[in-house]
Parts: structure tokens; sequence; C-alpha cells
């Protein structure tokens, strides 16, 4: 068995961590070598999720030399999905170094609870990689979303300088268990807010229009609960974010809560993610041990490989915030320091043309309900 130093150890996860992270936004280089022998090593994520329709996505990345130029994705020869029963279907690349299917009923295999899952992955110099069997488990419906407007005194880096801001709390209420199923499980919620802009186009004659923004949020955090060991059966008012009062409210906004199921393991896997992602101090402050995988070199045991693939289903709540209720803030167009620069071009692309946000839309979503 091929045993790691701590020095390789802690590059390991804190390659995840940066993997992780590189989805989310960029990062500034940071000047460290991969251990010799660790530079083909493989970061795999992918989740299976069960709705209508059912879908799959799955990244394949390198680890990576910490340099914001060395965060890209690879390509394998192929990424099979199976359900442990003969049942199996090819995942289409839809990018490099992503694969995704959504799944109708022209596909060999059916996305069903109480069946478990798996990956087969090979890459093109002839590794070959599986997960191990992940049980898709039905997720307890959400009650629902409240908010509430609180206080809260921010501390700046020095810990000396204070401010007061004006926040809105969001809270879920859900219960712990399915109807019907005797096993807890764990949860993995999801935040994403949409809010109404009506833009101010620079061009004569061109009329405003309303926009609908959708957007990820608090994502640099992973939020999970494990309810497997707990005496209550539900959670009440459990806080989940905080968000200042601020321009996206201006028009109103709807935060939604994506909550998904997890395994006992897909949980450990998330929950120390999480702890990574919490830290406070230097990066290397673990948690202790080596990150949970379930993925394996199926024809050398003893090679390193990271990430997770993981089967759930996931169910969405919805709480409304009105400019009312956010003490009107002012309105996301204009922008307080102008729409137009001296050159005359627009200083604000999603105030010239809301459209031109990457997730908007001028159809008001069904759910839109002030």
């Amino acid at each position: 068995m091929k045993i790691m130093s701590k020095k390789a150890n802690k590059f390991f996860k804190t390659s995840l961590l940066l993997s992780l992270l590189s989805l989310i936004g960029c990062l500034d280089p940071i000047e460290l070598k991969i251990p010799e022998g660790f530079d083909e090593t493989l970061v795999i994520q992918g989740a299976l999720t069960k709705g209508s329709p059912s879908s799959i996505e799955l990244t394949v990345t390198r680890l990576f030399d910490f340099t914001v130029e060395s965060l890209t994705r690879v390509n394998v020869s192929e990424v099979i999905l199976s359900d442990g029963e003969g049942n199996s279907v090819e995942i289409d690349r839809v990018g490099t170094g992503l694969y995704r299917t959504i799944f109708d009923e022209s596909h060999p295999i059916e996305i069903e609870f109480n069946k478990s899952y798996k990956i087969d992955l090979r890459t093109f110099d002839g590794r070959s990689y599986a997960s191990s069997l992940e049980p898709l488990l039905p997720v307890p419906k959400v009650d629902s979303l409240s908010i509430q407007g609180v206080e809260k005194e921010i501390v700046f880096a020095d810990g000396e300088t204070t401010r007061v801001d004006s926040l809105v709390r969001l809270a879920v209420h859900t219960p712990l268990e399915v109807a019907g199923s005797e096993e807890r499980i764990g949860l993995k919620w999801d935040l994403r807010r949409v809010y109404r802009v009506t833009d101010t186009p620079i061009e004569v004659g061109v009329e405003s229009k309303t926009c609908y923004l959708t957007e990820d949020i608090d994502i640099t955090s992973v939020k999970v609960f494990d309810a497997s060991d707990l005496r209550v059966n539900r959670l009440e008012d459990y806080e989940v974010f905080d968000q200042a009062f601020n321009f996206t409210m201006g028009e109103g906004l709807y935060f939604e809560l994506i909550q998904s199921s997890l395994s006992p393991t897909a949980f450990e896997y998330f929950d120390q993610v999480g702890q990574l992602l919490d830290r406070e101090g230097n990066m290397f402050e673990a948690p202790a041990g080596k990150l949970v995988t379930n993925f394996v070199n199926t024809e050398d045991a003893s090679e390193e490989v990271f990430g997770y693939f993981y089967a759930t289903t996931t169910d969405t709540a919805r709480v409304y915030v009105s400019p009312e209720f956010a003490n009107s803030p002012r309105s996301f167009c204009p922008p307080p320091s102008g729409l137009v620069r001296m050159d005359g071009s627009c200083a604000a692309p999603t105030c010239c043309d809301c459209l031109s946000f990457e997730n908007s839309t001028t159809i008001r979503p069904s759910f839109w309900v002030e």
C-alpha cells in the first residue's frame, strides 16, 4: 500500500478544495508544487438526480499546481452509469471534462428509488476507475422557508472596527423523515436567488424591459445536516443563510432552497468538504485524515483518486422578499455611479440589457406571486 507523507496528504486536501472552488470563481495563484508522482491524480465529482426529468452530471479534473492557469478539466475516453443489475448507459460529453445526460424513455436504464447506481470511467491512457454503488434515497418535503429581519454586528479584519448591518435571515422548516421510510438520511442544502431587474438602455429608441435573474448564492459554503442520530423528527426555524438588504431586493426577490438526500457516506464526504471550506486560519488546518472518496482504480487500488459520486433526489422551497420588507433599497438599475462612461460605452451591461446576464429571462416565473 502506498503511504502518503503528511505534506502530500495536505496537498491532496487543498487540491480538492481548490478544485471545488474553481467551479465557483477565480482564485489567486499560490506557488506550491505537486509532490512528485502525483501529477496525474484525478478528482471525479458527479451526481445522479432523480426528477422530471432525471439527469446526471460529472466533472473530471486533474490535480494541479495551485495556479489559475492549471485549473482545467480533462477529458476521458468514456463514462458509464450502471445500476448494478446489468443496465448501463454511456454519459455524453458536453464540454472539456464535463459529462451530462438527461434521461428519457429511450435510455436503457431507469432512475428509481431503492436502487443503487455507480460510475465506471476510463481514461485515454488506459486507466480504469469505478465508484461504489450509491443508493438513491427519497428526500423529505420542505414545509416552508421563512424570513426575518435582523441586525448583526460586523467585525472587520483589524478586529476593532465594527458596523451594524440590516439583514434578512432565511430559515427552513422541514421534517427529517420521509413518510413510509424508517431510514434517517443526511440532507444537503443549496441556495439560489431570483430577482427582478428593469434595465435602462442607453441606445436611443430602445425601450426598457424587465428581466428575472437567477444566480447561486453562498457558493463557498457546503450546508449539510445529519438527521440519523437525532431524537427530534423535524427542524423548525433552522437558520441557513443571512443576506444584507441590498439592490437585489429593490424590485423583489425570491430565495430558493434545494433540499437533497445524502447516503451516510455521501454525507461524510460533503461534511468533510464543508469543514475545509469553513476553516479559519491556515489552509492546511484539515479536518484530520484523508477525505472520503468512493472511487478506486480498478486495476491498481493503491493509486490515489479523489472526489465522490452520489445519487439523490431534491425538493425545492421558495420565499418572497418584498422591497418594503427590505427597507426599500435602491433598484439595481441605474447604478449609482452612472450608466454611461465618458467614452459613451455602457458601464453596467446588465442595466443596459438585462438579458446580457448569464441566467436571465423576460418571462415571469410561474412561482412569482407578490
